[in-house]
């Protein structure tokens, strides 16, 4: 199944019912408490409905863009529901992960004001200290780690899935019905993603 929330298109979405998620995703967990939007609601509800069924999911974003609220998204939802922690691998594919994700510690006056206050709330507890993303430097240690044959979250950091590592997972997974992808935004014309 591809899935694509297209936050420009958030005013061409049919108004009626767009709040509900479909019935098949709808689950009960503390982790949706996480979500600040409809769209985070409906991206939370339909990757743990994946990962109930057995699934999958893989997040193609770009480094710079989604990749910081995506992680913390994901983070929070796996703090708050234990089961997703335990069960369920949480993963960023990307050969510069750790150093990005030092940055990004590093750099919180250009976060969202949620971020900033996050951080006054609980001093010298930093929001990239991510409890339950581990990062992955290559394909090939994430899959001696984590069998892609077990269900997981993979965020991979090529939006356009056209070289890489992000690439051979696609291929890898879209062959089992049971995975699902989110797109975060439209991905460029001409591109494996569009």
């Amino acid at each position: 199944v591809i899935t694509s929330p297209l936050p420009t298109l958030g005013g061409l979405l049919p108004q009626q019912g767009v709040q509900q998620a479909p019935q098949e995703a709808s689950v009960p967990t503390k982790a949706l408490t996480e979500a600040r939007t409809i769209k985070e609601q409906l991206l939370l509800e339909g990757t743990i409905a994946t990962l109930r069924r057995g699934g999958s999911v893989l997040i193609p974003s770009d480094v710079a863009g989604s990749v910081p609220e995506i992680l913390l998204l994901l983070d929070a939802a796996w703090e708050q529901d234990r089961q997703l922690s335990s069960n369920y691998p949480l993963v960023w594919l990307s050969s510069m992960g750790d150093m990005v994700l030092d940055h990004l510690k590093t750099r919180l006056e250009w976060m969202s004001k949620e971020v900033l206050a996050r951080f006054e709330e609980r001093i010298a507890s930093n929001p990239f200290m991510l409890r339950n993303v581990r990062i992955f430097q290559s394909l090939e240690e994430l899959c001696s780690a984590h069998p892609l044959s077990r269900p997981k979250v993979i965020i991979s950091s090529s939006p356009d899935l056209e070289s890489g590592d992000a690439r051979e997972l696609f291929m890898r997974l879209c062959g089992e019905p049971m995975n699902l992808l989110w797109f975060l935004g439209l991905p460029p014309a001409g591109t494996l993603a569009r």
